[in-house]
């Protein structure tokens, strides 16, 4: 998101525009969920998507992720207890700078209030190829 700043040169993020790109980000060429799926799927669960985000940038053991563990039913708050802090800051984070910054604010929003009060914390995206990157800048120019 913040490599699409400033938004004089980009457009504000919108789920219609993400939807249509999810395809050409899809590095394997995976069978993904076409459009009106994935904007289905977002309204199911935008408020749960900054803490879903936020567990997967939290490498808990090699190859496995705060969210990895989630999924797979294999956390307990006395191992995991010391990645909350930081999972509930990155999500704050994401809901703030991510969110609250696309052309519809109301579930960045929404999605604040039901969020502990901890400071933000600032994360790495995940990587996108050069040829990632540029659908991304072309979709959202």
């Amino acid at each position: 998101m913040e490599h699409l700043l400033p938004q004089k040169a980009f457009g504000k993020p919108s789920l219609n525009t993400a939807a249509g790109l999810v395809s050409e980000l899809d590095p394997v060429g995976d069978k993904l969920p076409g459009e009106r799926a994935m904007k289905d799927y977002w309204s199911a669960s935008k408020q749960s998507v900054v803490l879903a985000y936020s567990a997967q940038s939290i490498i808990v053991k090699e190859n496995s992720s705060l969210l990895d563990l989630i999924i797979q039913g294999k956390t307990t708050w006395r191992a995991h207890r010391q990645f909350v802090t930081a999972w509930f800051g990155r999500a704050r984070y994401v809901a703030e700078h991510v969110l609250c910054r696309c052309a519809e604010t109301e579930t960045g929003t929404n999605t604040l209030q039901l969020l502990p009060d901890v400071p933000a914390e600032k994360f790495n995206p995940p990587s996108f190829t050069e040829h990632q990157a540029a659908n991304i800048a072309r979709k959202f120019e």
